[in-house]
């Protein structure tokens, strides 16, 4: 244990000696990101610009192609079969070949332009998140990867037993490495039931700790009002203080598992956390992995098309969510320093 002491200890020093500070992020912004963000600032405008001229296109067409149709409509019958060539009989028809010709012809311009639209702005927001998201994250860890089109595997969302099964899964911004000795994987994951009514299971950050920890069994930390319940297979863990029973619910298979890992402490400063962040987190502990879900209802790295990018509140958002990784490895450091003193009740 003494050797885990000191390892622990050290790698505990390591974490909080890179942690970034508010002031170096801002130092960061200014000298960095800042002349990013304006070069992207001129591609938004321009895609935006793009976007207004697309769409005056399709209207015109529209427009077009409605005065064309008023010009047939009000033509008199007998005009219409000379024009067209048609007997009477077959006027009405023709008319609402018109009609739905029209209507197709409206529906196909509109597809190729919201296409044509949808590659420029997936091209703009691909090459903002490299650039920018991509240099944020070395700069909170240089032992950190970016890699904005994967995501965690839907095996490992359910590996942590926080929320039932969906049959739609989808995923981006993968952040990855290793802090503090332990391997660290996030992404954001949007998880869904496709049934009648859809819904939507959990859409947020999900984070993987590797801490290495041989112990088995499986822990889970909830939110009070969470729908995912454990009661036929799980004990209830009692909390030590009223105020973390009202915000949380734990299971285990194995307590005295539970009263190791998490101790009152650790559940306190999660407790700050959830207060900060103004959302659930889940938590679960997992034949030696730790999982982390936060809810988060927009998407953290997308830059906004119709705002400006050159906004330090929307970096120091992504720039928070991004080092969550960092304090709970540091969290599981502490606890491996303090193997003695953890207890729930």
């Amino acid at each position: 244990m003494g050797i885990l002491y000191t390892l622990a200890k050290a790698q505990l020093m390591k974490l909080k000696t890179n942690m970034v500070t508010q002031n170096e992020l801002r130092a960061f912004y200014e000298t960095d990101l800042k002349p990013k963000l304006l070069f992207f600032e001129e591609q938004r405008q321009l895609l935006v610009s793009k976007r207004r001229t697309l769409w005056n296109i399709f209207w015109i067409l529209v427009i077009f192609a409605i005065l064309a149709v008023i010009i047939i409509f009000t033509l008199e019958a007998r005009d219409v079969s000379r024009v067209l060539v048609l007997r009477k009989s077959g006027v009405e028809d023709m008319m609402g070949i018109i009609m739905f010709a029209t209507i197709i012809y409206m529906i196909v311009i509109a597809i190729v332009i919201g296409n044509f639209y949808r590659k420029m702005k997936s091209s703009y927001q691909a090459h903002f998140k490299t650039a920018v998201v991509g240099s944020l994250v070395t700069f909170i860890d240089e032992n950190l990867s970016y890699a904005p089109e994967k995501t965690i595997k839907v095996k490992a969302f359910h590996t942590s037993q926080l929320f039932i099964k969906g049959n739609r899964w989808s995923g981006e911004d993968y952040v990855g490495g290793i802090l503090g000795g332990t391997n660290v994987k996030s992404s954001e994951v949007h998880a869904e039931v496709l049934d009648d009514p859809s819904y939507t299971i959990f859409k947020g950050l999900f984070f993987i700790f590797n801490v290495n920890w041989d112990f088995e069994g499986m822990t889970v930390i909830l939110p009070n009002d969470a729908k995912q319940s454990f009661k036929k297979y799980l004990q209830s863990v009692k909390l030590a203080k009223p105020a973390l029973e009202r915000e949380f619910v734990v299971y285990s298979d194995n307590p005295i598992i539970a009263k190791y890992v998490f101790s009152t402490a650790f559940m306190q400063r999660l407790l700050a956390l959830r207060r900060r962040l103004k959302t659930p987190i889940h938590l679960s502990f997992v034949n030696g992995k730790l999982y982390m879900a936060i809810p988060v209802s927009q998407d953290l790295f997308d830059p906004p098309v119709f705002d400006t990018v050159l906004n330090f509140q929307l970096i120091q958002t992504a720039f928070e969510y991004m080092q969550l990784g960092k304090v709970i490895v540091e969290e599981l450091i502490t606890l491996m320093k303090q193997p003695n003193s953890m207890n729930l009740e």
